[in-house]
């Protein structure tokens, strides 16, 4: 199970399935206006996990990436 926050909007729902490089969700813009924020966790059995485990690969999006779209 994939959790996100902080997010201005979703391109997924609860359940879609998600295929590798594709996005989920839009990042809100920050608090101060400044930067913007991203809350991300893996969990397996209800367990928290290291997520680099689970995204592995040599296409992986850059933080301006996820930020910015």
């Amino acid at each position: 199970m994939s959790l996100y926050g902080r997010n201005g909007y979703l391109l997924k729902g609860v359940g879609d399935w998600v295929r590798t490089g594709e996005s989920v969700a839009k990042v809100a813009e920050g608090v101060w206006g400044d930067h913007s924020e991203l809350y991300f966790e893996i969990r397996n059995n209800g367990e928290p996990e290291n997520p680099t485990k689970w995204c592995r690969g040599s296409n992986l999006p850059t933080a301006d990436t996820l930020v910015n779209g």
